[in-house]
């Protein structure tokens, strides 16, 4: 367990790496959007209408929920 003191000190450490974590994550979830996008206009090319309906009402719930996740979690915006 840690000192008061060496809390005060090396507070700016976890703070660091904290932030770099956090923005870590946030590019890996934009790239794991990225790739699911690509696969789903692959996909959407073997669908019947109705289920690329349901595949563009998937994908834009998907998308809603990564902006959301990332501007309530980091206050990060996918744009």
């Amino acid at each position: 367990s840690l000192t008061p003191e060496q809390v005060t000190r090396l507070q700016p450490v976890f703070d660091q790496t904290a932030q770099e974590l956090r923005a870590i994550h946030a590019n890996a979830l934009r790239n794991t959007d990225e790739v699911i996008h690509r696969a789903h206009e692959r996909i959407a090319k073997e669908l019947t209408p109705e289920q690329k309906a349901k595949l563009e009402a998937f994908d834009e719930e998907r998308q809603e929920w990564l902006r959301r996740h990332l501007e309530a979690r980091d206050g990060i915006s996918k744009e």
